[in-house]
Order: structure tokens, then sequence, then C-alpha cells
């Protein structure tokens, strides 16, 4: 074998790598997409839930651990930048977790607006409040 053998295989190997992660790539992201759907918790079950079902009133959203601080206040800035949603209560305890209890003065799909937030990685529903998982940084 000659060296322009060789080097034509190198790169040739190489293109296929590059072509391999990217492909892996694009399964991360499907992944990711997917875990980000909205669920509905019953039991152990775990139903897809409508994300563009309007609520209205008062709504807790309930932060699940691991919680990591930098993107709660990301997604408190993301909530403020709501026109039609006021933050009436933010807290925590080591009994019930973090929450963010919010005012929505109109009817609006919330689960819907809150599939646009980069921090979240998973979203459902327990009852008429919403859970939500954040990204680790």
């Amino acid at each position: 074998m000659t060296n322009e053998d060789a080097n034509e295989m190198t790169t040739q190997n190489a293109e296929e790598d590059k072509e391999q992660v990217k492909d892996e790539a694009k399964v991360a992201e499907q992944a990711k997409k997917s875990k980000r759907q909205a669920k509905e918790t019953k039991g152990q079950e775990t139903q897809e839930i409508s994300t563009d079902k309007p609520y209205e009133g008062t709504v807790k959203i309930i932060i699940q651990p691991p919680i990591v601080f930098t993107q709660l206040n990301n997604l408190t800035n993301y909530l403020k930048n709501i026109p039609e949603l006021k933050i009436m209560l933010t807290g925590g305890s080591t009994r019930e977790g973090n929450k963010i209890i919010v005012s929505l003065e109109q009817p609006m799909p919330l689960l819907g607006v809150l599939t646009e937030c980069p921090v979240i990685e998973e979203l459902g529903t327990r009852g008429r409040d919403v859970i939500v998982t954040l990204k680790g940084e």
C-alpha cells in the first residue's frame, strides 16, 4: 500500500466518522425533543397531553429536583416576559420542593408556551399543576 493509498483511506475513514457523529447528534437531538413533549402522569402510566389546552387563573408550576438555580432564574425571567402572565409567588421548601405560582389574565395554552422555554427539559401535569424538569447546565 502506498502512502497515497493510506492517506486516501484515512481521509475516507475520517469522513465516515464525521457522518457517524452527525447521525448520533441527530438521534440525541430527537431524544431531547421527545423528552420535552408534555406528559401527564397517572400512577406509573405516562400519557401525552395537549400543549394547546387553555389554562386560566392561578396555576402552580412545580419544579422537580435536581434544581440548578441559574436555570430556575432563567425560567423565572422567561415567565416574566410573557405579557398575559403574572408571577404571584416563588418559593420552595424541603417538603414541597420549588414552585412558582402564576396568574393568567386570560386563557392561554400555558404548556405550549412552556415547551418553547429553552431551560425546560421535560414538562408534564398533575391535575391542574404543571410539573417542570429543568435542564442541567
